[in-house]
């Protein structure tokens, strides 16, 4: 066990720098969502493609890129 303490510990770092990401993003995306009905939200990523009942909303999110 102590042998991968090291790799755990990366793992746990890893995820709270996810975490800390996802609270950004669930503020920021409320915020734009509030005035809007909805059932669900399909996130797009430049490599996926909407689909002919999509409904593209910009959202400006400071999520870090390191």
């Amino acid at each position: 066990m102590q042998l991968h303490q090291p790799d755990f510990d990366a793992l746990d770092e890893q995820g709270n720098i996810i975490g800390q990401q996802d609270e950004i993003f669930e503020t920021s995306i409320k915020a734009n969502l509030e005035s809007i009905d909805y059932d669900q939200i399909q996130v797009l990523t430049p490599d996926n493609h909407p689909t002919q009942f999509s409904v593209i909303m910009t959202l400006e999110c400071p999520l870090s890129r390191g």
